[in-house]
């Protein structure tokens, strides 16, 4: 399924929403189960994922902490600076070992020192 990535003139409801959206059916979450275990509406969550109404900024925290993300990470849309896939680069390395991000770090040194220019 795809799902539509917010554009730069998009809300950041909406922005936060599609992000919520995405994170939640990575995680194999329907939105009954996101709104249930934050204790709200599905149609709450159904107006968050829409970006009809935007949650509070506790609420992301929460909804962040359960989809196992960084809060600033639901913040970031997919057509913002190249930079921002830092955010998201990070985010899945928190899933992995030590031994493994010293690996990948290992590599990504030798791309950039291969790559950069001098």
């Amino acid at each position: 399924m795809k799902i539509k990535t917010p554009g730069k003139k998009d809300s950041l409801a909406k922005i936060v929403g599609a992000n919520i959206k995405g994170h939640r059916l990575t995680c194999g979450l329907t939105q009954h189960d996101l709104a249930q275990t934050l204790g709200i509406e599905v149609e709450t969550m159904s107006r968050y994922e829409r970006g009809h109404i935007a949650p509070p900024i506790e609420q992301i925290g929460r909804i962040a902490t359960i989809l196992g993300v960084a809060p600033a990470t639901l913040f970031v849309s997919d057509q913002e600076d190249v930079r921002s896939q830092g955010l998201v680069l990070a985010e899945q390395m928190r899933q992995l070992s030590e031994e493994d991000v010293k690996t990948i770090a290992k590599i990504v040194k030798t791309y950039v020192d291969a790559h950069s220019s001098k």
